[in-house]
């Protein structure tokens, strides 16, 4: 009878630890807050396993999110990594009167209306760093012309320190939506937080 029950206790434990280890993980977008996310629904799982997660997401009206999670990254690894990835994206265009590839380098030659914006916000205690620009048809930065400026983005980048999760996120509307209120979708940008898994627990959110 004392076997039995020690072998429940210890199936029980196991158990609850199991169930308890999953939810705390901030796996995908499970430890992360903005406007509307509820209404997302996931298109495809690119990668899922212990070091990111990345996938696509959208919801009715056609608008997506493409997703980007790194776990268990230090600080200054995170900043090292935004740095470069900001860097290298502002390098990537170079001010022209119109747009073509460049002939001898990797620049994207865009007039100035059509090249990315950058921009840096305070975010609770940390900072979103993001670039407001156009994408075309196949959802590629660089959206030059207004042939070719198919939807607007918000690449953005905040880092939560006590997940120690790096999140790229890019909000891909299509630029006729964006036009009419493009303050409707800066707000959602920025209510971006990072939530606290315990406070995840407690809500019981079920999200990817």
């Amino acid at each position: 009878m004392k076997t039995g029950i020690k072998l429940l206790l210890v199936v029980g434990a196991t158990a609850l630890f199991l169930i308890f280890n999953h939810f705390w993980k901030c796996e995908g977008l499970r430890c992360l807050s903005f406007t509307g996310l509820e209404n997302y629904k996931t298109i495809e799982v690119y990668k899922n396993d212990a070091s990111s997660y990345k996938a696509m997401l959208s919801i009715d009206s056609g608008e997506l999110l493409r997703v980007e999670t790194r776990y268990g990254w230090e600080p200054s690894q995170a900043q090292k990594y935004i740095s470069s990835e900001t860097q290298r994206i502002k390098g990537l265009f170079a001010d022209a009167p119109a747009p073509y590839p460049g002939d001898v380098s990797n620049e994207i030659v865009c007039a100035k209306e059509y090249a990315p914006k950058y921009f840096e916000k305070n975010i609770g205690d940390t900072k979103l760093y993001y670039f407001l620009g156009n994408m075309n048809s196949r959802l590629t930065l660089g959206g030059c012309s207004p042939a070719q400026a198919v939807y607007k983005v918000q690449l953005g980048w905040i880092y939560c320190s006590q997940q120690k999760n790096l999140y790229q996120l890019e909000f891909i509307v299509p630029a006729s939506s964006y036009d009419k209120n493009p303050e409707r979708y800066e707000g959602v940008l920025v209510s971006i937080r990072c939530v606290n898994p315990l406070n995840y627990l407690k809500t019981g959110r079920i999200l990817p």
